[in-house]
């Protein structure tokens, strides 16, 4: 990654911060999600060997495609609000 403009704060490990671009391979797991009464481990999958190439891809997709995903997850969350969630 290259900047066209110089940044006025500097991170050495950056890609280890942000979290979008890397991942430690000795602990996968990014989360447990309460769901329903139990919970539900969420991790990156280590047995894909193309798991780089789909981290980017994913993120990518939701790049290009942010403002509908948000104005359906608004929706999502006004009526949720409205049923009382």
């Amino acid at each position: 990654m290259s900047l066209k403009h110089k940044p006025f704060i500097v991170s050495e490990n950056y890609e280890n911060i942000d979290g979008r671009y890397a991942y430690d391979t000795e602990k996968p797991v990014i989360n447990r999600v309460g769901l329903q009464g139990d919970a539900m481990t969420a991790a990156v999958c280590t047995d894909n060997e193309k798991i780089d190439e789909d981290i980017n891809l994913f993120n990518q997709v939701l790049s290009d495609d942010v403002e509908l995903i948000g104005e359906r997850l608004r929706i999502l969350s006004r009526i949720l609000k409205e049923m009382g969630y």
